[in-house]
């Protein structure tokens, strides 16, 4: 049984390496109350069923998260599957920051996916 659930969890990993994603500061392409564009193209050749992620947020060249903790992981989960091929695209809020910083000056990154495929 071990050895299933860790060949499962390889080819999982092995999928969610497969999948582009994609995030950015877009005050001018999204609402503004929803400033982070993030994009996932499924190359993987199955379909994703749901996935979740944490955004993280570095001043450039550092390597402190400065996303607050309490911070929720947004997730991908659509009335249908994400087909082999497609492209997702969304905005979402910019996620509680320390105390003195603007996302404007910020990189934002997509860490610790999780996800399902069909």
């Amino acid at each position: 049984i071990a050895a299933r659930v860790q060949w499962a969890e390889i080819r999982t990993e092995s999928l969610l390496a497969q999948l582009q994603m994609s995030i950015e500061y877009a005050p001018k392409g999204c609402p503004a109350d929803l400033q982070l564009r993030v994009r996932i193209d499924n190359n993987s050749g199955r379909a994703l069923d749901s996935l979740s992620w944490r955004i993280a947020a570095y001043r450039p060249g550092e390597r402190t998260n400065l996303v607050e903790e309490r911070y929720n992981n947004p997730a991908y989960s659509g009335d249908s599957p994400l087909a082999a091929g497609q492209h997702w695209e969304h905005c979402l809020p910019v996620p509680p920051l320390r105390s003195g910083y603007r996302a404007s000056s910020l990189e934002f990154r997509i860490e610790q996916r999780k996800g399902r495929f069909l």
